[in-house]
């Protein structure tokens, strides 16, 4: 029903009648319908009679044509099972199921270039169904690129970027994003010739000219591509997209020579250091010069929900890969994590039943290796919750005790936030010689100045010492101060002496004094949700509407507070944590906890906020929710955990019945797990 309309059976395509499609069409995109309605539709200038006449006749001419059934049911009518619509997947699917599949939605204008201008109210429902299949795949695309970005896929958000050009070719908005995200992945020259593309197609089909903010986004990414010379310094407002992502890796020389060395040698890679040091940059640059790597990582808020990392790398793993090639069991065992791929089994009731999706998982990286990925990068580990950190354990082992499958890892993670078990593994391993353990240091000066000669701001390489100085070599510290220097319009190396060395605290606080009120209240919101954090969360926690959230989060984005769906560095978050009043964090924490249980989120998510908001009886509820949610998948240590915190705050909240009978609760379960969690592992160990 989407692009060349067509309808294929067993023997070949089956040539209908115009409105033999608008019917198949109405009901794959609305389901089943009372025949009035669809005799109306199509027949509205007919009296009644006549109208369901014609569509009796309809339905014996379809069946004629194609020797079968396509439609079912006396009254109402639907299609029948056996008929398949490209356009059925875009009906009734949640957005994060269609973000999931974005890379495989079907494009093509729905009924393709029929139009029924001799049923007036068909040609109607039809514009409003064409706008919505338009928008369910433009929000899903949009979605997955932010998902992608958020975990430097670069070339997987490029790719959905082409598809939404491909999508709306008149769209400035998608073109703008294409740009943006060719220059981020270093490809300044194609980044400009889309402009020029766009710029082309804007003049020969519309007489228009490219708009000014698609204008200034190409000047800003030509002058990074000029040679470098002097210039006048930019505006406070000019903040150059290079700050985004520096276009060259700088001091990281003898950091990659040991990664090639160990890659050779097929050893694991883990790279510590403080935040801002460049890990991640240095993870990502590295895994795609040498392999095909899935990138996955940890998230702020990600503690509190058990499999909540897990959830989230198989949706991005089975949404990059040819997942109807997995058995049906596996995808069955698979959709308890990803609900796109189908009706779930029944809650999990022994450790075999864990195993089961633990194996299921296994399956998926071994087709994930027959379809050429060799690696993975996981970031921020310190976040990962136990119940992931067990389950990756167990599938590893199995991966890397299977000779046909080519796996390598890199991990990286803040120094001093790894529990000294984890440290103890991590350098019994490097003992062993299976992998490598590198420390981030601090650039020197010589590579700072290198950095900052790669950004084309001009004057800034002339303060080069005193941002060292100030900085401390940290490059995200870097970069931070010559956002500040260009927003604070103190272009002067002197400004920059002036600054207390190691206070990057300021830095960040003057970039959030800037923002406008209601931007900086949904930063806050994004601090307080973390990994959470949705737009439309957001929207209902600060009963904004859709277009006053845009807003807020285009002007976070252009100060480059945030990136993707999340900010440009976890630094910024924990800053704009320690600067909220904690009047406002009660009230934004009660709002957020309403506006998340409406949205069916995780209940102990629900019950961080709560406590966060100070009502531990709240707490104390979501809390034995979440201990039911956890029996469900067949972690009694989490739900035992789960019923001991509720009683806490049941305790705390003054109500000693129902701590006491929580308690009984926890104790019950415990005693009916036994050994099952006895044996549960500490969740970490290098295999």
């Amino acid at each position: 029903m989407l692009g060349e309309v067509r309808l294929v059976g067993p023997n070949g395509p089956v040539r209908l009648e115009k409105k033999a499609f608008g019917l198949l069409a109405y009901l794959a995109v609305e389901g089943e319908t009372p025949k009035s309605r669809l005799a109306g539709l199509l027949w509205s200038d007919s009296a009644e009679a006549t109208a369901r006449a014609n569509l009796r006749q309809l339905l014996r001419r379809l069946k004629m044509a194609t020797g079968d059934v396509l439609v079912s049911g006396a009254d109402p009518l639907a299609l029948a099972a056996s008929v398949d619509a490209d356009v059925s997947a875009l009906r009734g699917a949640r957005r994060t199921e269609l973000a999931a599949r974005a890379a495989e939605l079907p494009l093509g204008r729905l009924l393709g270039q029929l139009e029924f201008d001799d049923a007036p109210l068909f040609d109607e429902w039809l514009h409003s169904a064409r706008a919505n299949v338009d928008a369910a795949r433009r929000q899903a695309i949009a979605a997955a690129i932010d998902a992608h970005e958020r975990s430097g896929r670069l070339a997987d958000a490029l790719a959905l970027a082409a598809r939404a050009v491909e999508l709306e070719p008149r769209s400035e908005d998608a073109h703008r994003q294409r740009m943006r995200l060719l220059y981020a992945a270093g490809d300044r020259g194609e980044a400009l010739a889309a402009f020029q593309r766009l710029r082309t197609m804007l003049g020969r089909e519309l007489g228009i000219e490219p708009s000014r903010a698609t204008t200034e986004l190409a000047r800003e990414i030509a002058r990074s591509a000029e040679q470098r010379g002097p210039r006048c310094a930019p505006s406070a407002s000019a903040i150059p997209l290079s700050l985004l992502r520096p276009p060259e890796l700088v001091g990281r020389e003898e950091a990659w020579a040991r990664m090639e060395a160990a890659w050779a040698a097929g050893q694991a890679i883990i790279i510590g250091g403080p935040p801002g040091i460049g890990k991640s940059r240095l993870m990502h640059d590295f895994l795609n010069a040498v392999a095909k790597p899935f990138f996955f990582s940890g998230r702020p808020g990600d503690r509190a929900v058990p499999y909540g990392t897990h959830a989230r790398v198989y949706s991005e793993m089975l949404a990059k890969i040819d997942a109807a090639k997995l058995a049906p069991w596996a995808r069955a065992e698979l959709a308890r994590l990803v609900p796109a791929l189908g009706q779930a089994p029944g809650p999990m009731e022994s450790e075999a039943d864990k195993i089961r999706m633990l194996q299921a998982e296994v399956e998926a990286h071994r087709l994930a290796a027959r379809e050429g990925y060799d690696a993975f990068g996981v970031d921020d580990i310190q976040f990962v919750d136990a119940a992931t950190a067990e389950a990756g354990q167990y599938v590893m082992e199995q991966l890397f005790q299977d000779s046909t499958v080519k796996l390598r890892a890199v991990l990286c993670y803040r120094a001093g936030e790894l529990p000294e078990a984890i440290m103890a593994a991590i350098r019994e391993g490097v003992a062993f010689g299976l992998g490598i353990h590198i420390e981030l240091e601090p650039l020197p000066p010589a590579s700072v100045r290198e950095l900052l000669g790669s950004l084309d701001v001009p004057g800034i390489a002339d303060m080069a010492d005193a941002i060292a100085s100030y900085a401390g070599g940290n490059p995200l510290f870097v970069l931070e101060t010559v956002k500040h220097v260009i927003a604070s319009g103190t272009l002067a190396r002197a400004e920059v002496a002036r600054m207390p060395p190691g206070r990057i605290g300021a830095i960040l606080e003057g970039t959030l004094s800037r923002l406008s009120e209601p931007a900086l209240q949904m930063a806050r919101v994004l601090a307080l949700l973390g990994s959470n954090f949705t737009l439309a969360s957001a929207s209902a926690a600060l009963e904004a509407s859709a277009a006053a959230t845009t807003a807020c989060w285009a002007e976070l984005t252009a100060a480059h507070v945030v990136h993707g769906m999340g900010f440009s560095h976890d630094l910024i978050g924990e800053t704009v944590l320690a600067t909220l009043p904690r009047p406002v964090e009660v009230l934004l924490r009660r709002r957020l906890a309403v506006a998340l249980e409406a949205l069916g989120a995780d209940p102990a998510l629900v019950a961080e906020q709560w406590r966060g908001a100070g009502e531990p009886c709240m707490v104390g509820r979501k809390l034995m929710d979440a201990a039911t949610s956890s029996r469900g998948v067949f972690l009694p240590r989490e739900a035992a955990v789960f019923y001991e915190r509720a009683a806490e705050a049941f305790r705390e909240g003054g109500d000693m019945i129902a701590a006491s009978e929580v308690f009984k609760m926890r104790d019950r379960l415990l005693q009916r797990a036994g050994a099952a969690v006895d044996n549960l592992g500490s969740g970490w160990r290098m295999t």
